[in-house]
């Protein structure tokens, strides 16, 4: 389900629950808000899940260069945030 169907179930769901029949001005603007909302999270979620891959890099940049060599462990690094970040 994409955002905007979820969005769309979501205004409907609330007008069923609250019993309201909306104006149509009405619902454009609730489906915005809750686009507005389901954006933020999407954006708090991504810098949320960049934090944690940033803190994995961090937590084994030691054991690759330990493995590989100083020199290998930038392109290791990279790549295993690649790899990550496919998560």
């Amino acid at each position: 389900m994409t955002q905007e169907e979820k969005v769309e179930s979501l205004v409907d769901e609330l007008g069923i629950i609250l019993g309201i029949i909306y104006t149509e001005s009405s619902r454009v603007t609730i489906k915005k808000l809750l686009m507005e909302m389901a954006e933020w999270k999407d954006e708090q979620f991504a810098k949320e899940k960049q934090a944690l891959i940033d803190k994995a890099c961090e937590w084994v940049t030691p054991y690759f260069k330990d493995l590989v060599g100083y020199n290998c462990s930038g392109e290791l690094i990279k790549d295993f945030e690649k790899a990550l970040k496919k998560i």
